[in-house]
C-alpha cells in the first residue's frame, strides 16, 4: 500500500484526498464561520470563531494596517499607474476585506495543521525562525519586515521591541505568530507536494529536514541586559543628551501632524438619475443574450466507435468511412449507430435527446462539433474524445427564448443608474468644486443637497493611523479648505479637509519616563549586540569551549532536542 501511494499515481492520488479534506474543512467551517460573526457583540475579542479558533480583531487590524501601507507605498512610488498595478497584484478589494480574508485562511490551515498533528514546536525552534529574516518577512509582517533586517543580514531586535509596542504585542505573542505561520507553512508544503506521510510523522517532518540533531546553546536575552542597564540608572542629563539626538536624527518624540475633516457620501439611488423607457429598451435589445430563459437546445444522435492507442489510426479510418456514408444518406443514422456505435444506447439509435450547449458529462469538443452542425440531418466529422472517436448527427433545434423586457425592466434601469453614476459622479463633483469658486457659480453645499450627499464627521487622525481611504485622502490635500473626490465601489466621496494640528515637540519633562524606557532598552540592546559578537569570536576564532564562554558571560549553556519523539 505504501508503495503504491509512493508511486506517481499514489500521489495523484494522495493529493486529491488532502485537497478534498482541505475543502470539507473550509465548507465544515463557513455556517460556523458566518454564526460567530454575528455574535461578535457577545464574544468582543474575536471577528470570527473557526472550529473553536478565535481570529481577533487585533489580527485584523494589524493586517489591514500592513496592507494599507502596502497600497500607500505602491500609490506613492507609481502615481497614476498605482490602480493598474493593484488590480494585476490582485489587490482588488478594500484592504479590510483582504486582511479577512487572509485572518480566515490562515486559521482554517493552522486548524488543518493541527488536525493533521502539526504543532507543538520546541520554544528554541521558534526563536531562530524569528531570528531568520527569509522566514519572519515573510510571515510575521507587520512587526517584521525589510525595515527590521540590519546591514548584516540579521534582526534588529530593538526595531522588533519598538514594533511590538507599537502594535501592543508581547514577546510570547509573537513566538504565538511564528508556530502558527510555521504550521501553516509545513502543512501547506506536504500538500503541495502530495506524498504518502503518516499522521505521527508529519509534526516531525520540519525538524527531520531543516535539524537533525540536537545542539547546545548560550541565550543572551534582552531583558537580562534591560534589567542591569536599570539597575545602573541614568542621570537627567544622559537622558535629555538621548531625546534631543533621537529629535534630531527621526524627530522620535515628536508627536505626528494631525488632520480633521468630514466626508460627504453619494449612491446611485440618491443621486438624482433618472431612466428613460427608451433608454431601457436600447439596453434590452444590445445585451438580449444576457436574460436567456432557456438556452437554445439540440436533439442530437451519436455513434462512438473504442480506441486505444494500439488501434487508434484504424478506428478513426473507420469512423471517416461511416460519415462518409452518412452525409450522403442522412436517414440512415439510426439503423448505423444500431448497427456499429459501441454505446450503450446503441439499440435506441445512438439517441442522446435534447443537449444544451454547456451540457454537463460532454466534452468541450463534442459540445463544439455539435453546435457547428447548421441544419437538420446534418452530421460532424469524427470527434475524437478521451477513449475514441464520436459521430454526431443533428435531428432538430430548439430556439432559445428570453425574459421579457417587462420582467427585468427595474433591473436593467438599477444597472444603468449604476453605470451612470460611476461615470458621472467623479467628474461632475470635480466641476462643481470648481464652480463653488467662482462668485456666480452653484455652492457645494447647493450640490451636496442636490445630489443627495450624506455628512460623516472624520475625527482628528494621524497619517500613520488613517485606516480608511477618506482619512488617508485628507493628506493629500495641501491646505484646509481643499476638497477631493473619489469613488469606491458603487459609492462616491467627497472629502474635505478642515484643520490641520501642527507636528509638534511635547517638553522632555512631559515624555521622561518613555525616554527613560527607551535608553535602557537601545543602551541594553547595543551591549547585548555587543557579547554576542565577542563570543562568537572568542568561539569561532579562539576555539574557546562553550562552557567557559558561557562563564565569561555569568550565563549557562543550554541544550535543545530537536526530534523530540512524539
Amino acid at each position: 500500500m505504501i508503495e503504491k501511494l509512493r508511486s506517481r499515481k499514489g500521489k495523484i492520488v494522495i493529493q486529491y484526498v488532502i485537497i478534498a479534506i482541505t475543502i470539507s474543512m473550509i465548507l465544515g467551517t463557513v455556517i460556523q464561520s458566518v454564526m460567530s460573526w454575528f455574535g461578535s457583540q457577545q464574544r468582543r475579542a474575536a471577528l470570527v470563531t473557526i472550529n473553536d479558533y478565535e481570529v481577533s480583531k487585533l489580527d485584523w487590524a494589524r493586517k489591514t494596517y500592513s496592507y494599507q501601507q502596502q497600497i500607500e507605498q505602491i500609490r506613492q512610488q507609481f502615481g497614476p499607474q498605482a490602480d493598474m498595478l493593484l488590480q494585476m497584484i490582485g489587490y482588488n478589494q478594500p484592504p479590510e476585506s483582504m486582511a479577512l480574508n487572509d485572518v480566515i485562511t490562515s486559521t482554517i490551515l493552522c486548524d488543518a495543521a493541527y488536525k493533521s498533528n502539526i504543532y507543538d514546536f520546541p520554544r528554541s525552534i521558534l526563536e531562530w525562525k524569528i531570528h531568520d529574516p527569509s522566514f519572519s518577512v515573510q510571515n510575521l509582517d507587520p512587526i517584521i519586515d525589510q525595515g527590521a533586517v540590519d546591514s548584516l543580514g540579521g534582526l534588529n531586535m530593538q526595531v522588533v521591541q519598538q514594533r511590538l509596542q507599537r502594535f501592543n504585542m508581547t514577546y510570547e505573542e509573537l513566538l504565538e505568530k511564528a508556530e502558527s505561520a510555521l504550521e501553516r507553512n509545513i502543512y501547506m508544503d506536504l500538500m503541495n507536494s502530495a506524498f504518502y506521510l503518516p499522521d505521527t510523522s508529519a509534526r516531525a517532518a520540519y525538524l527531520r529536514e531543516n535539524a537533525s540533531r540536537s545542539f547546545s546553546y548560550i541565550p543572551f536575552t534582552l531583558q537580562t541586559y534591560v534589567q542591569a542597564v536599570q539597575r545602573e540608572g541614568a542621570s537627567d542629563e544622559e537622558l535629555r543628551t538621548y531625546f534631543d539626538q533621537a529629535n534630531k536624527e527621526s524627530k522620535r518624540y515628536w508627536k505626528p501632524e494631525q488632520r480633521s475633516g468630514a466626508y460627504w457620501t453619494f449612491t446611485p439611488d440618491n443621486y438624482g438619475i433618472s431612466i428613460s423607457d427608451e433608454a431601457v429598451d436600447t439596453y434590452y435589445k444590445k445585451n438580449r443574450s444576457s436574460y436567456i430563459k432557456e438556452p437554445a437546445q439540440m436533439k442530437l444522435r451519436h455513434i462512438f466507435l473504442k480506441a486505444s492507442d494500439e488501434n487508434k489510426e484504424s478506428v478513426r479510418k473507420q469512423a471517416q468511412e461511416i460519415v462518409d456514408e452518412l452525409q450522403g444518406s442522412p436517414d440512415k443514422f439510426v439503423k448505423k449507430a444500431q448497427a456499429a456505435s459501441q454505446a450503450d444506447d446503441a439499440k435506441d439509435g445512438g439517441n442522446l435527446g435534447f443537449v444544451k450547449r454547456k451540457s454537463e458529462g460532454y466534452s468541450d469538443a463534442f459540445l463544439q462539433a455539435a453546435f457547428a452542425l447548421d441544419h437538420d440531418g446534418a452530421v460532424s466529422n469524427p470527434v475524437e474524445v478521451d477513449d475514441g472517436f464520436e459521430i454526431i448527427g443533428r435531428v432538430s433545434k430548439t430556439k432559445a427564448t428570453y425574459q421579457p423586457q417587462s420582467e427585468v425592466a427595474d433591473a436593467i434601469k438599477e444597472t444603468l443608474k449604476k453605470e451612470r453614476f460611476k461615470n458621472r459622479f467623479a467628474s461632475e463633483a470635480r466641476r462643481a468644486i470648481a464652480q463653488s469658486k467662482k462668485e456666480d457659480g452653484e455652492s457645494i453645499d447647493s450640490f451636496i443637497q442636490r445630489k443627495g450627499g450624506t455628512k460623516h464627521a472624520i475625527p482628528q487622525v494621524t497619517q500613520d493611523n488613517a485606516k480608511k481611504r477618506y482619512e488617508s485622502a485628507l493628506f493629500a490635500l495641501d491646505k484646509e479648505g481643499k476638497k477631493q473626490v473619489f469613488m469606491d465601489g458603487e459609492t462616491g466621496y467627497l472629502v474635505e479637509l478642515q484643520e490641520i494640528t501642527p507636528a509638534y515637540l511635547p517638553s522632555f519633562e512631559n515624555q521622561v519616563e518613555q525616554v527613560r524606557e527607551d535608553y535602557h532598552q537601545e543602551n541594553a540592546y547595543k551591549q547585548m549586540q555587543e557579547d554576542v559578537t565577542q563570543a562568537r569570536r572568542l568561539i569561532e576564532d579562539e576555539k574557546v569551549s562553550l562552557e567557559e564562554v558561557a562563564n565569561r558571560f555569568n550565563v549557562s549553556v543550554e541544550s535543545a532536542q530537536l526530534d523530540d519523539g512524539k
